[in-house]
């Protein structure tokens, strides 16, 4: 069993733990594909409500009272055999996604453009059939933009493990981890990580010349 972490606006995730469920995000510019997106630690659920508090509402203070006003921290048991997870972090499971993806650029006359993660991977699952080996799949994001330690070091980046449920069938247990107003811990882990220190918030570097299938 995993248990893993989704951060969420407070509305929806109240809507999810009363229905039992959650909605698949849908289309191949998400990185995994179609899914269901959570984390392995809480800390980045909560960095995830940070960054998108911060882009709502961009007038406000991203302080831990006003972001627990407007979003919580989902968790979740994860019930899956170990063989039924599509794991990139192993050498088997990303050499199968690389040749996909090698073969998939090949059909493209214009060697220039990129084809997204999640277009790869929905193929897989969808055009391939992944989907009735695997329930799960699990990766390392890391971030482009990771200058984000003080010395320079190959370690200078954030080691954030995100799961993407393919079978909505393995999620047990949604719970609310009702984060408290006191607990200082998570927003100081995603100020240290957002601001580097002088107010300004880590972006995702835009990537261009990106084909979606």
């Amino acid at each position: 069993m995993l248990t893993l972490y989704h951060g969420t606006e407070r509305d929806i995730g109240s809507r999810i733990i009363a229905s039992r469920t959650f909605i698949k995000s849908l289309g191949d510019e998400h990185w995994l594909g179609d899914g269901i997106y959570f984390y392995e630690e809480k800390n980045y659920a909560f960095r995830w409500i940070y960054i998108s508090y911060s882009k709502k509402y961009p007038m406000c203070t991203p302080d831990i009272v006003n972001i627990l006003k407007k979003y919580t921290v989902l968790a979740v048991d994860i019930i899956v055999a170990q063989e039924r997870i599509f794991d990139l972090t192993k050498y088997e499971h990303k050499a199968q996604f690389d040749k996909v993806h090698i073969r998939s650029l090949e059909k493209i006359k214009n060697h220039k453009i990129n084809i997204t993660d999640g277009a790869v991977l929905n193929f897989m699952f969808h055009k391939m059939e992944f989907n009735k080996k695997y329930d799960l799949i699990k990766a390392m994001f890391i971030h482009e933009d990771n200058d984000i330690s003080i010395t320079k070091t190959r370690l200078a980046y954030i080691p954030e493990t995100q799961y993407c449920v393919i079978n909505k069938g393995i999620i047990e247990n949604i719970r609310d981890i009702n984060i408290s107003e006191d607990d200082l811990s998570m927003f100081s882990f995603a100020q240290h990580y957002n601001d580097k220190g002088n107010g300004r918030l880590i972006k995702y570097k835009p990537r261009r010349n990106i084909y979606k299938g």
